[in-house]
């Protein structure tokens, strides 16, 4: 097996040559496996499995310093319980590589969930404190206390659901929460064949499902996640002003690049029946194709709304809530 990574989507060319044939290549990648040869058995049952691969890259500057680990299960999802598929731990530190690769499998056309969480590594360090008596900063004292403070590592990591031939996830994943709101104790990514009356609480929530595909030429080898440009919120008008607020952003799921001639998508649950709920997408993007789904059924109704500066191709997705939406329908549905 052939297994290459990174913390950026490198515009580096790699090519895999076996027996005097291109097993592989490519020009933009961020991540990648390749099986090869004669022996080769399936990795995954293919009649009634799907494999999940799973990268994890991590450039944490004190690795030299203490050892950890990071904790992650796949989850198989259904009547809005979990049961595990497989769990690990991912090790960091002296004597580890720094890149990861998991193959897993899971039963076809299941929903799964895939959470990973962050340790909580402490370390003593010697800092130079100020002495309690001292009574101006002019004529402080200070002395050397040993405390205890937690590690803050990033870390990037891709998920790719590969039955479907979709990535749900590949971010820079900062980690722990390091109480700036840049970072996160854990993530939860969902995939495959998910239902609303599965993996959400019907009751308050609704199942919002994205899949995008990108074209497979383009003026690079790959797509800058900006230009991609989508979103998924709602606006409320409170008798002043209109208000908007995104629930889910491009970013939270690609930031690192869009690989050409792939899919991608993203399934959250979503609060039910929210006011003005849409999903907003640049029309200069470069997307080739894209489907919004609400509880499995797809939406169709796509609509060129908001001024120039604004503009987005808006599918709705709740409900308008505002006596006065009507008179103000294109400042609303600018939805940034």
């Amino acid at each position: 097996m052939f297994l290459i990574g990174g913390r950026e989507e490198w515009d580096a060319i790699y090519s895999i040559i076996f027996d005097g044939k291109l097993v592989r290549g490519s020009d933009s990648w961020l991540f990648d496996s390749v099986q090869f040869g004669d022996s080769c058995e399936p990795r995954c049952n293919q009649d009634d499995e799907s494999l999940v691969e799973f990268f994890m890259y991590t450039d944490a500057t004190r690795i030299d310093e203490v050892g950890y680990q990071y904790e992650w299960d796949l989850n198989r999802v259904s009547n809005n319980s979990s049961a595990s598929v497989v769990s690990g731990v991912v090790p960091i530190g002296p004597g580890t590589s720094p890149l990861t690769h998991k193959i897993m499998c899971t039963p076809k056309g299941s929903c799964s969930s895939f959470y990973i969480s962050a340790p909580n590594v402490t370390t003593e360090v010697v800092r130079l404190v100020i002495d309690d008596n001292s009574t101006s900063w002019e004529n402080a004292t200070y002395s050397n206390v040993t405390v205890n403070e937690t590690l803050s590592f990033t870390t990037v990591y891709a998920l790719a659901l590969v039955m479907d031939n979709v990535t749900y996830r590949k971010v820079t994943w900062r980690a722990p929460y390091d109480g700036f709101g840049s970072a996160s104790d854990n993530q939860t990514t969902n995939m495959g064949s998910c239902t609303v009356g599965g993996l959400c609480d019907e009751q308050t929530q609704d199942m919002f499902d994205l899949e995008l595909r990108t074209p497979a030429k383009y003026e690079g080898a790959s797509i800058d996640t900006y230009k991609m440009g989508w979103n998924f919120g709602f606006i409320e008008y409170d008798d002043r002003d209109w208000r908007s607020q995104s629930l889910l952003r491009d970013s939270g799921y690609n930031d690192r690049g869009y690989d050409l001639d792939s899919t991608y998508g993203v399934i959250e649950c979503v609060p039910k029946d929210g006011c003005d709920l849409s999903f907003n997408m640049t029309p200069e993007s470069p997307v080739e194709s894209y489907t919004v789904k609400k509880n499995g059924i797809q939406l169709d109704d796509r609509q060129e709304v908001g001024p120039e500066f604004l503009e987005k191709l808006m599918t709705p997705f709740g409900q308008n809530c505002s006596p006065t939406i009507q008179l103000q329908t294109n400042r609303c549905l600018g939805l940034l």
